[in-house]
């Protein structure tokens, strides 16, 4: 292979592991979206019971929590793949080894390092998921707080509205 067919396959090579960076950033974004469309229909379900409803929530940021640290941890692994193939394709002549191939590094599962590598360095997401959470309990169990005088604020506006309909 000349200098100039090398260029090509490098550039063809980091675009592929390109788009699957961008794929996954695309995947935590969507996450996110749907996380935020389901705690809003939590909201919307009028829970009298504040455990479930924190429970309901809690649940459903802890599984979307998840879904999106892993999106997160293999879009960290495939910029972690970018970088070695630039190095690795700059220093060897041989092209033939790997070319092409988009599996990034698996590491053996520990939870210390779990936490050090991505947890630790990813805090905002935590926050975002467990803070949105703990913001919405805390509305539902102000609102919960005087449910009669709501109920006779709802009344008295059906009633002047069916009057106001009636005149």
């Amino acid at each position: 292979m000349d200098k100039e067919e090398k260029h090509v396959v490098l550039h063809k090579e980091i675009d592929l592991i390109q788009a699957c960076i961008t794929r996954m950033a695309q995947n935590s974004f969507t996450i996110k979206g749907w996380y935020f469309a389901l705690i809003i229909v939590i909201s919307a379900w009028k829970f009298n019971n504040s455990l479930f409803y924190g429970c309901t929530l809690f649940v459903t940021a802890l599984i979307f929590y998840v879904l999106n640290l892993q999106f997160y941890i293999y879009e960290r692994r495939f910029r972690e793949l970018y970088s070695e193939r630039i190095k690795l394709r700059c220093e060897e002549d041989d092209y033939e080894d790997k070319l092409y191939s988009l599996t990034p590094k698996s590491e053996k599962f520990s939870v210390k390092l779990y936490y050090k590598k991505y947890i630790k360095k990813n805090k905002m997401l935590l926050f975002m998921y467990f803070g949105i959470c703990v913001l919405l309990i805390i509305a539902n169990l102000l609102m919960n707080k005087a449910p009669e005088d709501k109920v006779k604020i709802e009344i008295e506006g059906i009633n002047h509205i069916l009057e106001t309909l009636d005149k």
